[in-house]
């Protein structure tokens, strides 16, 4: 919630605290929600920017399982698990669950030379010089293959819908 008297009207405060909750709030919404008109609410914006008093819109990212984030630092930072590399440096590998908790990491442990945010893993794809074959439809599976196991028996299923069928083709044989 902002709060500060900076010669602001009562109208400014209030867009500028809508504003804050959600900067990509559309202008027709803000005006419904504050019982004000479009117009209105876009000269009230643009005022605001005008002025220097909004300065820019951001988006703040928040990832459900956080990321994973890869610094290089020039002294080994105690807190964090860390490889020495070849030139004397070091790397830490770690995970955040904000931008904000990034930057609460390198206030503890010192600025990193550099560093990168990885937001997504890929599983590497299957590389065998033998194909694998669906035990359920028979087709050649070129993705990583869904894998079930019974007993000493590997089965190998080319998606979600054929490795069910799968399970449920050899439960009716073992007569479960």
């Amino acid at each position: 919630m902002i709060d500060f008297a900076r010669n602001l009207s009562d109208i400014e405060v209030r867009v500028l605290n809508r504003l804050y909750e959600d900067s990509r709030t559309p202008v027709a919404k803000l005006a419904e929600e504050l019982g004000l008109s479009r117009s209105t609410v876009s000269r009230v914006i643009d005022s605001l920017v005008r002025r220097g008093v909004i300065s820019r819109f951001t988006v703040e990212v928040n990832y459900t399982g956080g990321f994973r984030v890869f610094a290089r630092f020039q002294n080994r930072p105690e807190m964090l698990e860390s490889y020495e590399l070849l030139d004397g440096t070091y790397l830490s590998v770690f995970r955040a669950s904000s931008l904000m908790d990034l930057k609460r990491v390198f206030e503890s442990v010192g600025r990193p030379i550099e560093y990168m945010v990885a937001v997504q893993a890929y599983r590497p794809k299957v590389a065998s010089p033998i194909p694998f074959i669906c035990d359920k439809c028979g087709k050649q599976i070129l993705e990583q293959p869904y894998i079930y196991k019974r007993g000493r028996r590997t089965y190998y299923a080319c998606c979600t819908t054929c490795l069910e069928a799968l399970k449920q083709m050899l439960d009716k044989k073992r007569g479960v």
